[in-house]
């Protein structure tokens, strides 16, 4: 026998009563194996957003059961619902952008009964496996990436020479990370990588990071140059097209460990701002009976999220 109980503090009672007609045997009830399903606990954590900035969230479970997360707004509404990560993450939300005036206030409820790691970037993609092809770019929204590489061996290019292309920079063991960026005629690109952790004191980053830049033609415009710190890398770029350039990122002489790359003086749009792409029956069209109503977006949406007053006609709530 089960009981569905509601969420909240419940004080439970167990009463026999006596019901007088006999007086024999044992006479008495017995209750055992009562069970309280174990319930997964939720840790809740906040951050903002102004208007047009946008966040992303990666959550990898690290024993037992994998968790899940909510983003919830300041009134509590569910505005999106983490996604099965691919093969570096458990869960993940992917560029999720404060459409709000001012600032907003965002909470993660994370649903879990084990230990986790979780990171959120700020105006900055985090690095969602698998980018580890030309064809499987990661857009980068923001001013950068924040990866990791797990080390490979990879082959270096002395200059840049449009001849080498990318198909010819690619290897059966490395590993890299793959980013593509949206750009105009003429921008003036500034591409550099940082290594976290390589101070004293800071936890071990040995990676000797290296980046390429290739144009929309998948020709290599632009090679990683040496900064001062004999690590770090930079690309400086001048645009000859419009389009999507990729990136790659590898780790040199089978280094290993984090980095950030930043991105600076693209003006492209990577992703178009969320509207209506098509509607049947089209807007103004006449009709004596009501027709069922179809609507396509140019993203996906929160099922949770849409109401059936949002459909309006001539202003009123269908």
């Amino acid at each position: 026998m089960s009981f569905p109980v509601s969420a909240g503090t419940h004080t439970f009672t167990w009463r026999y009563s006596k019901d007088f007609i006999r007086s024999s045997g044992l006479d008495t009830a017995f209750i055992d194996n009562i069970v309280f399903p174990a319930v997964a606990d939720q840790d809740i954590y906040s951050f903002s957003l102004a208007q047009g900035e946008m966040a992303t969230i990666a959550l990898e479970g690290l024993t037992g059961t994998a968790a899940a997360f909510q983003l919830r707004d300041a009134g509590n509404n569910v505005m999106a619902l983490s996604t099965a990560g691919p093969t570096n993450v458990d869960q993940s939300l992917v560029n999720f952008k404060a459409t709000t005036a001012g600032i907003n206030t965002y909470y993660i409820v994370v649903t879990a009964n084990s230990a986790y790691n979780l990171v959120v970037t700020r105006n900055a993609s985090f690095d969602i496996e698998g980018n580890s092809s030309l064809a499987a770019a990661q857009a980068i929204e923001g001013v950068g990436a924040l990866g990791h590489l797990i080390g490979g061996s990879v082959p270096l290019f002395d200059s840049q020479s449009s001849a080498n292309s990318a198909d010819q920079s690619n290897t059966a063991t490395e590993d890299v990370d793959w980013y593509s960026i949206a750009v105009n005629e003429a921008d003036s690109l500034v591409i550099q990588t940082r290594t976290p952790g390589d101070g004293s004191g800071e936890f071990v980053n040995k990676l000797n990071p290296m980046i390429e830049l290739y144009n929309p033609s998948n020709v290599l415009v632009g090679s990683g140059v040496i900064l001062g710190d004999g690590r770090n890398k930079q690309i400086l770029h001048t645009a000859t097209d419009s389009g999507f350039y990729r990136m790659r990122v590898a780790g040199e002489g089978n280094t290993l460990g984090e980095y950030f790359v930043s991105v600076a003086g693209n003006t492209g749009t990577a992703q178009p701002p969320f509207q209506v792409t098509a509607s049947n029956p089209a807007d103004g069209a006449m009709f004596l009976t009501s027709p069922i109503y179809r609507v396509d977006l140019n993203d996906t949406v929160l099922a949770t999220s849409v109401q059936a007053s949002d459909l309006k006609v001539n202003g009123i709530n269908a």
